[in-house]
């Protein structure tokens, strides 16, 4: 039994991962120290299927305690059946590091709460061009499309390409453009020489990416994982999210 297990059985329930809070909390109103008990109770091993039913157990409970009950009343004073209503999410300025082979992230729960009133969203990512990259960029257009309305949506790419190659890539961009339109979303790109990666808005939010949208390890096509973005391993990687406050 090696040092980490030790410790593990020694402090059951009280041994917790910062980034595992970092990755559930996203922009949620939730007590960082209400996160480290759940995590502590669900996720307190060094097992990756454990540590995965352990968040998915913790988001539940998340999203379980952070939506309000609304009551109404009929001119007869009798009381009509509850709904839920979901808060409203406080979105933070944070930095999130990530280490090589987890599991349980996916542009969803990274970005969705960050997108959602902008109505200009803008990729900078110079690595936007083999076939995965490019499934890297419809992975996020896709979530866009299943967050948020995106009807009039502007979203812009800046990437960059090999002069000799940039015909063909030309080629596929403009089918994306065919494609998102007929969404209401309207999709421009252009290239540019430049190295930084980020992701911002007209909402005032820079997201800075050390991997850029490229944060998963390869995976089988034949795989779960090649359709569901958390059940894929990522590359070590960081991102912040910064907040001009002037806008």
């Amino acid at each position: 039994m090696d040092l980490q297990q030790k410790v593990m059985n020694a402090f059951i329930g009280k041994v917790v991962r910062k980034d595992l809070a970092f990755l559930v909390k996203g922009g949620l109103p939730v007590p960082t120290y209400v996160l480290e008990y759940l995590l502590g109770q669900y996720c307190a091993s060094d097992d990756e299927e454990i540590i995965n039913e352990g968040l998915e157990k913790v988001s539940n409970q998340v999203v379980e305690h952070t939506t309000t009950e609304v009551h109404t009343t009929t001119e007869d004073h009798t009381e009509e059946p509850k709904t839920k209503r979901p808060r409203i999410s406080v979105l933070q300025e944070k930095s999130m590091s990530f280490r090589m082979g987890q599991t349980g992230v996916s542009y969803e729960k990274l970005f969705a709460p960050y997108m959602r009133e902008a109505k200009e969203i803008t990729i900078e990512d110079p690595y936007i061009r083999t076939s995965w990259q490019i499934k890297n960029f419809m992975e996020f257009a896709l979530m866009l499309i299943n967050t948020r309305p995106v009807d009039d949506l502007k979203l812009n790419l800046i990437t960059n390409e090999e002069e000799d190659k940039i015909p063909d890539l030309i080629d596929k961009l403009d089918d994306i453009k065919d494609d998102l339109a007929s969404y209401g979303i309207e999709f421009t790109y252009k290239f540019r020489d430049f190295h930084d990666r980020c992701i911002k808005t007209d909402t005032g939010w820079t997201i800075t990416l050390g991997r850029g949208l490229d944060m998963f390890e390869k995976y089988s096509p034949y795989s779960i994982a090649s359709s569901k973005q958390d059940m894929r391993k990522c590359k070590e990687f960081t991102a912040t999210f910064m907040k001009n406050k002037n806008v």
